[in-house]
């Protein structure tokens, strides 16, 4: 095997599943291990690119991630957002005044007497 260019480490390794009760390989099953071996190796190609794309998908999405963490700790100390956040409150336990209290509320919103 050697002297057909390949080396002998290389033709151990595939022959090293051959084992005791292991029919003998002719050149047909050689032929099939080599086509085998071939599209395993294609799936593996694969695969690599398929975890590559993943890694940078993920990347990408911590670092937008990052963006938004940065921007919600920005504007959260903001007076705007105090504000808003006050405002928000205050409607909150407005709607949840009897129902008289609400209909002067929303007459005094709309305008209507």
């Amino acid at each position: 095997a050697a002297r057909r260019g390949r080396p002998a480490a290389e033709v151990a390794a595939r022959f090293g599943a051959v084992t005791v009760g292991t029919p003998p390989l002719d050149v047909d099953s050689h032929q099939e291990l080599l086509v085998a071996a071939g599209r395993l190796r294609e799936q593996l190609v694969a695969a690599r690119a398929q975890v590559a794309w993943h890694e940078h998908l993920l990347s990408s999405r911590e670092a937008a991630l990052r963006r938004a963490e940065r921007a919600v700790e920005l504007f959260t100390g903001s007076p705007g957002y105090r504000a808003s956040r006050f405002a928000v409150h205050a409607l909150r336990r407005a709607s949840r005044v009897p129902g008289g209290l609400r209909r002067r509320w929303r007459a005094l919103r709309t305008g209507a007497k």
